[in-house]
């Protein structure tokens, strides 16, 4: 008896873990946000070596570049310790880029 009821607790316990579920509007916003972060990346990555320099930044710098455009304050999705923080003039001008290029 004492098995079945350790078992119960388990699946509470388990029930309180899962992740609350997302409404359409919260998936239509994260669609509509991994399609720009694309967006974003491909329009950087069809741009030559010389401007990429131009704008300042290199090849190896556009994942983490897009990851820093498009981070979302409330998720935790904030961009990692390994790629060098870029100030907001810079960021601004990449995105200027990014809206010529498309």
């Amino acid at each position: 008896m004492s098995a079945t009821i350790s078992m119960s607790a388990s699946t509470e316990t388990q029930k309180s873990k899962k992740s609350p579920r997302l409404t359409f509007a919260q998936r239509f916003l994260r669609a509509a946000r991994r399609w720009q972060r694309n967006r974003a990346y491909n329009a950087l990555s069809q741009l030559s070596d010389r401007q990429l320099e131009d704008i300042g930044i290199s090849r190896d710098d556009i994942p983490g570049l897009v990851k820093a455009m498009f981070v979302n304050e409330h998720a935790d999705t904030a961009p990692s310790q390994e790629q060098p923080a870029r100030d907001a003039g810079q960021v601004d001008v990449i995105a200027k880029c990014y809206a010529k290029a498309a």
